[in-house]
């Protein structure tokens, strides 16, 4: 099981990596040397919004879904992307969605990484940047690893190894390493004891699947 959830992360993170290479203005987008193409399959209305398919595999199945809200100002209509859906696996559901604000930046990601129709990681952005992330390591069902960051650089981790709700161990990282570590040793759901850490990298960051590309306004590439 664990190998397999290793090979879902992995085909989650070639997927990413592939669609952030990727420009889909046109109908067709072309991978730089890859020869690879993303073909448009039509829009349609659905709940008031217009969802737009494409194919990134050639085999005639939409893996790839962007949706769009549409505001209509002086007489014209402006399409406003609210989310993009992934479908790294090839099953024809989603596993991996993107949500963005008004202004097109990235809000919120999730993904559910062993493709068992539940969410197993969110991303949280503001102004273009990574502010906090939920995990669910054991993929249990609930989130027990929650991420902080300052400038996209982490800085703190909780984690609720016990798994009551609550976080019972505090990781404090300088520069994207561990330095620091606090314990909740009466269950009241603060740390009462800390110690010092090797200065050691963060190794939950190896186990998700690369971040979307943006450009230097925080927006997707793709």
């Amino acid at each position: 099981m664990l190998k397999q959830r290793g090979l879902d992360r992995w085909h989650i993170a070639c997927f990413v990596i592939l669609l952030g290479g990727l420009s889909a203005c046109g109908t067709t987008a072309k991978a730089t040397g890859a020869g690879v193409k993303m073909a448009a399959m039509g829009i349609q209305e659905i709940n008031g919004q217009l969802v737009e398919r494409f194919d990134l595999t050639g085999d005639k199945k939409a893996n790839i879904w962007k949706v769009y809200r549409v505001d209509k100002q002086d007489g014209k209509e402006e399409r406003l992307l609210v989310r993009k859906d992934l479908d790294p696996n090839l099953d024809g559901k989603p596993d991996v969605s993107l949500y963005y604000n008004s202004v097109g930046r990235l809000e919120r990601e999730s993904m559910d990484l062993d493709f068992d129709g539940r969410i197993d990681a969110i991303s949280y952005h503001k102004g273009g940047e990574l502010v906090r992330r939920q995990m669910d390591l054991d993929f249990d069902g609930r989130m027990d690893v929650e991420k902080f960051y300052v400038k996209g650089k982490l800085v703190r981790k909780e984690r609720d190894k016990d798994n009551n709700g609550r976080p019972d161990v505090w990781e404090y990282f300088q520069d994207g390493r561990l330095v620091r570590v606090g314990h909740d040793k009466d269950g009241d759901g603060k740390p009462e004891t800390f110690e010092d850490a090797p200065a050691v990298e963060d190794d939950d960051e190896k186990k998700e699947a690369p971040p979307v590309k943006k450009d230097d306004k925080g927006k997707a590439s793709a």
